[in-house]
């Protein structure tokens, strides 16, 4: 094998127009803050799984990314001046200009974990007290963020869900934690030291904590439960007893300008007036996983469906017309008929190529893993579904029908793939978890298990040879753990639909992470790899008959997302690339790379197809862009 490493271009030799083509609206919400009213930045900030995004205080949002490297956000939160975020993989960010601009990372946050929950003091720009829950415990700085302690002495649970200050922290030191553990926890000297102040309490996780604005003369404190509602506690937290929404699932309260206490419930958003009398003030059957307010003022982040805003106390709300699923994977059965799953297992249906979608209903799948798409022998779109009870199959029904469960009891199944003649052939494959990949060539009536030369190892993906032409060839990906912490990779060939496997190529990355590209290419019979910021293609040139390995290298950092081969490849030899930091394009087999104009939302790429001239993205959250290639030199410039 040979080896060449591509320069990184990144000159722009088409003009490539972009425009929103479709929004699957909607996605889950698990963070939410609004802006203290005096704040000169945005009016409040919406994070989850596909971002973070800044609010108007009217009815739109804007991404707000720029200078976080994870997009994936679990919890957010403002002082005077700064807004802060915490994200999944466990870095923490602030903004000094009120959320807008680039944000800086803490540095001296790495390695202390993930933040489920962000409380700053409410005199933090003063005294630079800021408290992080974690899944493992609590986490203090009294100085901005320049160091850190671990704060557990007492925290008989550490897997905190929610922590709030007193209003008067800056003298009583007070504050208070609950745990998924069914803990309620309270310190009196700047969470140095915990002990537990749950007396009435249930034993069920605290998730939500609300103090009353005048808790220094009232000492009113408020709790809310999984499957038990709201508890009060008059002492500061010394005794609980239950206030109302008995029997609900409370995630989230805040109190709002006009101190109504508000709670963010599996049925919807209760305003509750006095003990045990609580009324729906909106989102009727719907989960609300976060909750915020400020004045009249309210952002409230809902499971499935997006997030909402009240500008005037929750008489009226807005809707954004936003995509906030993640990442989302796409599935395509035809160029128009697509199919869309979520972080969180929502699927959507497309029949215009993401023009309009269709949010399914929730089914009890026990988790979907993988979707994918081809047409049937009449022509019809049909998908199928890797699923928690195994695989499913849908075909614009209104329900899926399972299609096969006793081959995935001993290997559950995560990824489906169809093979390009299944409207002729019927075969499909399975990968399972336990590196078992299962074959039907009925459409799933009958599975055989393959040979698994890579026993020990993780199998990530499989795949059919591409193009009309009957073939048993297929390509497997197996990734194991180094000792210097990084992952092999190795590439297996199969012949003879998986009864026998010939390593074909390995290489080795920091992450597990792999997208594959495997064009129809008759002439150098190549297929393409992307992991971190290089594309690594290994083919068989004319001249040879021995494996080749070309390899290119994007800008240090870049993450590429998705990679995608034209439809026409075998005559164009064009690929595209996205990646966090724009759309690249090879117009010579993947030879050289060029950057094309950036999506307008700068969000990154998760999926791209190229049919012709004609380009579809999805970004992440679940916007649909298209862009048509000019000549060079062409005067479109359009972003």
């Amino acid at each position: 094998m040979s080896s060449e490493h591509g320069a990184s271009h990144v000159t722009e030799t088409a003009r490539m127009g972009w425009a929103r083509a479709g929004t699957w609206q909607g996605g889950s919400v698990a963070a939410v803050a609004v802006a203290p009213a005096t704040g000169t930045g945005v009016a409040g900030l919406v994070g989850g799984r596909a971002g973070l995004y800044a609010w108007d205080g009217a009815g739109s949002l804007t991404p707000t990314l720029e200078g976080i490297v994870d997009p994936s956000i679990g919890a957010v939160a403002f002082t005077a001046t700064t807004a802060l975020a915490g994200t999944e993989s466990g870095r923490l960010y602030r903004n000094r200009t009120g959320g807008r601009g680039a944000w800086q990372e803490i540095t001296a946050w790495a390695g202390l974990g993930a933040a489920t929950v962000l409380a700053p003091s409410p005199e933090f720009d003063q005294d630079g007290a800021l408290f992080v829950g974690t899944t493992t415990g609590i986490f203090r700085t009294l100085d901005g963020g320049t160091s850190w302690e671990e704060c557990n002495f007492g925290l008989l649970d550490t897997e905190i869900l929610c922590l709030v200050c007193a209003p008067d922290f800056a003298t009583s030191r007070q504050l208070w934690a609950g745990s998924a553990g069914g803990g309620l926890y309270r310190s009196r000297n700047a969470a140095r030291a915990w002990r537990e102040s749950g007396d009435g309490l249930p034993d069920a996780p605290v998730q939500a904590l609300a103090v009353a604005p005048d808790f220094a003369a009232s000492g009113v404190l408020y709790a809310g439960l999984e499957e038990h509602g709201v508890f009060v506690s008059r002492d500061g937290g010394a005794r609980w007893e239950a206030y109302g929404l008995a029997g609900q699932s409370v995630n989230a309260l805040a109190f709002d300008g006009a101190g109504r206490l508000l709670a963010g419930c599996n049925s919807g958003l209760y305003v509750l007036d006095s003990p045990q009398q609580a009324r729906l003030l909106a989102m009727h059957d719907e989960i609300v996983l976060a909750l915020a307010a400020t004045g009249s003022r309210l952002a409230v982040g809902v499971y499935g469906t997006g997030v909402r805003f009240s500008a005037d106390g929750g008489q009226t709300w807005m809707q954004p017309a936003t995509a906030l699923h993640a990442p989302p994977l796409v599935a395509t059965a035809t160029a128009h008929d697509w199919m869309a799953l979520d972080a969180d297992g929502w699927l959507a249906h497309s029949r215009d190529a993401g023009a309009t979608w269709r949010t399914l209903p929730e089914v009890d799948l026990n988790g979907i893993f993988g979707v994918y798409g081809r047409s049937d022998a009449q022509g019809r779109a049909v998908y199928f579904a890797a699923t928690g009870i195994g695989l499913c199959r849908w075909d614009g029904d209104a329900a899926w029908q399972l299609v096969a469960d006793k081959p995935f009891y001993d290997h559950t199944a995560l990824a489906v793939e169809l093979s390009p003649r299944f409207a002729t052939d019927a075969t499909l494959l399975v990968v399972g978890h336990d590196g078992a990949l299962l074959i039907s060539t009925d459409a799933g009536a009958n599975w055989r298990a393959t040979a698994q030369p890579w026993e020990g190892q993780a199998l990530l993906q499989a795949h059919f040879a591409p193009g009309a032409q009957a073939t048993d060839r297929l390509l497997a990906l197996s990734a194991q753990p180094t000792t210097g912490g990084h992952v092999a990779l190795t590439v297996w060939e199969s012949d003879d639909l998986g009864a026998h496997w010939e390593t074909l190529a390995g290489l080795t990355s920091g992450v597990p992470a792999v997208l594959m590209a495997w064009p129809e290419d008759p002439l150098e019979q190549a297929f393409f790899l992307a992991t971190q910021h290089r594309v690594v293609k290994i083919y068989t040139a004319p001249e040879s008959t021995e494996p080749q390995v070309h390899q290119h290298f994007f800008a240090e950092g870049t993450r590429i997302t998705a990679l995608a081969a034209s439809s026409g490849y075998r005559h164009d030899g064009v690929l595209w690339a996205g990646t966090d930091s724009g759309v690249f394009r090879s117009t010579d087999r993947g030879l050289t790379w060029q950057q094309v104009a950036a999506l307008p939302d700068a969000l990154p790429v998760v999926w791209l197809t190229a049919d012709g001239e004609v380009v579809s993205a999805v970004s992440l959250g679940g916007q649909v862009w298209r862009c048509a290639r000019t000549s060079e030199g062409g005067d479109d410039d359009r972003a």
